[in-house]
């Protein structure tokens, strides 16, 4: 299953406490639909760029075949961790970009405390172009998705670690 590969990829990087964090972001990204493309042209169970994958030193298949996905992209995930210190900054920098995400620190938001990040990224994304990225996103529309992404997946972590702890 989906979740043994989690879990065999926490394992392998000394990570296991973030299991429930990748299972809620992948679950979020795709719904396990390891098919699901988005609107933004991400997709996999992972929902990963092709320039990403490449950075991951995997090839445009491998971004559909979760055995090759899910342990680079959980590599990613706590890559990601490490240098955002903060889970919401993580889960921006996966949906937005580490670029955005790196370039919203610079407009001293705490990536401690969400309630403050959340109150001023429009504030710090109107110093972005209307659009983001090669696709020329509306950024309006991807501020939006970014919030909602980031609360989904905090409110469905705690979700799953309150079952976990229940079995």
């Amino acid at each position: 299953s989906y979740v043994d590969l989690i879990v065999k990829a926490a394992k392998s990087q000394s990570a296991r406490d973030l299991v429930p964090d990748f299972v809620a972001l992948m679950e979020q990204e795709s719904k396990f639909n390891n098919g699901a493309k988005s609107w933004t042209n991400v997709k996999g169970l992972v929902q990963m760029t092709q320039g990403l994958a490449s950075d991951l030193g995997l090839s445009r298949e491998d971004i559909t075949t979760p055995e090759k996905v899910i342990p680079a992209g959980f590599k990613h995930f706590k890559r990601l961790l490490g240098t955002f210190k903060s889970k919401e900054w993580t889960h921006i920098g996966w949906n937005a970009g580490w670029g955005v995400a790196e370039k919203l620190k610079r407009y001293g938001i705490d990536p401690g405390n969400w309630e403050t990040t959340k109150g001023k990224l429009e504030q710090a994304l109107r110093a972005f172009p209307k659009t983001y990225g090669p696709d020329k996103i509306p950024v309006k529309k991807k501020l939006k998705e970014v919030v909602k992404h980031v609360e989904t997946i905090i409110r469905r972590t705690e979700e799953i670690k309150k079952a976990k702890a229940k079995e």
